[in-house]
């Protein structure tokens, strides 16, 4: 019973990472749109830090 609190704490700190406040429903219908925008995201700003830091060069 000691651990549970523990998993619990970093259940709660992950899903405020993510940004993640909503019921076991709406998470099922959203996990998708937010896996895919999050992918999405991370793919655009590291085109960004290419651009600002590796020039246009690696694009053409």
């Amino acid at each position: 019973m000691g651990a549970f609190p523990n998993f619990q704490s970093l259940l709660t700190v992950r899903e405020k990472r993510l940004g993640v406040y909503f019921s076991a429903s709406e998470r099922i219908k959203r996990s998708s749109f937010y896996y895919f925008w999050g992918k999405f995201w991370a793919i655009f700003r590291q085109n960004i830090d290419f651009f600002l830091f590796n020039g246009y060069s690696i694009y053409l």
